[in-house]
């Protein structure tokens, strides 16, 4: 390469290098997000979400590397910075192709733009890294696709028989499964499968077929299950406060005076901030943080797509354990209290459920675009949806309620060897539903309805 053609190279490197310096960042924020949020995810989702966060940082990138080559122009010679942008062209190529974020022509592009970065320096080591990447791009075609969740009924504990027992129960396990609408749920009609452990569980114990939650939003409703009073006589609510008042006896101060060990585990971190942890010993919130290292608030500022995949059932059974302590034999009569929240918004399932539920024209990156863009009531006020983004939210959500199933069935395992499903009282219900379009509606607030 002669000297005018490097010269005229020379002046990209600059912004070139400034889009690297945003990437590499987001990586490291994407690594720090999985390690905080995405415990318990399989490989392809964790890639998955490693490439929404090079996603997001794209635009960021873009307007960096503008305004390096407005301002910097060719007298910058950061000579390492060629090869660290190639890297990341290529590791995105890459992770978002075995991560389904893409098609393999754009995965392609991203490679070939980080071969041609490389190749600007092809007498430095650093740039042939890239270049073995680049050439395990056919690897992507044969990564594992990730542990596709499809439980079945015997994927369920059969011994769930507590409610008729002729002895009462030693232990009280109460799920809550947060913004689940019954009529997704097999055992209350619904045609599509999606709940087959739920369904069981139905089919073993007792069906409360009109069971309605006392407020369409979890302060309110969580509030009246623990503490068995309306809104308007607890008053954590819209109309007063969003929290309970320590005067308030709980269910769990009634069960830790009665001499049960109380435990709680939240995936909606509302339950904690409204005082709803009251009278639980020991109470943990998902994802709150890796070893005390208190990382979840930035990251949910930042996006957190690690809680977008899932919001912590994954990381559920995990918790439970740590809770309940060592193994030692028999455990002491025990309340625990566990709350999973993956069909809340945002409606990004894991890319194996989503790929399962969606139509086959239909992209998992659009159907999530519709779905993060048209949401929320004040968003959606006299707003007309076309039928397509209708069916896009309404798809992912199903398979949100579809994975969270496949999930409890690892709870429950859980539960079963540590506690004993046979000496159980459980209890598995929601605190309020979900408006997937009806009458205009999304999200579960401003709304008294069926779907609530």
């Amino acid at each position: 390469m002669d000297r005018a053609v490097r010269g005229r190279w020379r002046k990209w490197e600059a912004p070139f290098g400034l889009a690297a310096g945003v990437w590499t960042a987001a990586a490291w924020i994407g690594l720090g997000d999985l390690a905080t949020n995405g415990a318990g995810l399989p490989a392809t989702d964790a890639l998955l979400s490693l490439g929404l966060w090079l996603a997001l940082a794209m635009p960021v990138a873009l307007a960096a590397a503008l305004a390096g080559l407005v301002v910097a122009g060719a007298s910058q010679r950061e000579r390492w910075l060629s090869p660290l942008l190639a890297v990341g062209f290529v590791a995105a190529g890459l992770a978002a192709l075995s991560a389904g974020l893409t098609d393999a022509r754009t995965a392609g592009a991203l490679c070939l733009l980080g071969l041609a970065v490389a190749l600007l320096r092809p007498a430095r080591p650093a740039p042939w890294l890239a270049l073995a990447l680049l050439l395990a791009l056919p690897l992507a075609a044969v990564l594992p696709p990730g542990s596709r969740l499809e439980p079945t009924a015997s994927d369920v504990p059969a011994r769930t028989q507590a409610v008729a027992a002729a002895e009462p129960p030693r232990h009280v396990v109460l799920i809550v499964l947060d913004t689940l609408r019954a009529d997704h749920l097999g055992a209350y009609g619904h045609p599509g499968g999606l709940s087959p452990v739920f369904d069981r569980l139905a089919s073993q114990g007792r069906l409360f077929e009109r069971c309605y939650a006392p407020a369409p939003w979890t302060v309110p409703s969580h509030a009246s299950l623990f503490t068995g009073l309306p809104p308007r006589t607890h008053g954590a609510s819209f109309e007063h406060h969003r929290w309970l008042d320590e005067e308030f006896d709980t269910l769990a101060e009634g069960l830790s005076e009665a001499g049960y060990r109380t435990l709680g585990l939240s995936a909606n971190q509302y339950v904690e901030l409204a005082n709803l942890d009251q009278g639980f010993q020991r109470f943990a919130t998902l994802g709150a943080g890796l070893r005390g290292l208190r990382l979840r608030r930035p990251l949910s500022i930042l996006g957190g797509p690690a809680r977008w995949i899932d919001e912590g059932a994954a990381q559920a059974p995990a918790e439970i354990e740590a809770l309940l302590g060592p193994d030692d034999g028999d455990a002491p009569p025990t309340f625990l209290f566990v709350n999973l929240l993956e069909p809340h918004w945002r409606h990004l399932p894991p890319a194996a459920e989503r790929a399962r539920a969606l139509p086959e024209d239909l992209s998992g990156l659009a159907a999530a675009r519709l779905s993060s863009r048209y949401y929320g009531p004040l968003a959606m006020a006299g707003a007309a949806l076309a039928p397509r983004t209708l069916e896009a939210v309404r798809a992912l959500y199903a398979a949100e309620v579809a994975y969270q199933d496949a999930r409890l069935a690892e709870l429950l395992a859980v539960i079963d060897r540590r506690l004993g499903l046979d000496r159980t009282l459980l209890v598995v219900t929601a605190d309020h539903g979900e408006n997937l379009g009806e009458a205009g509606r999304f999200d579960h607030v401003f709304a008294v309805n069926e779907h609530l």
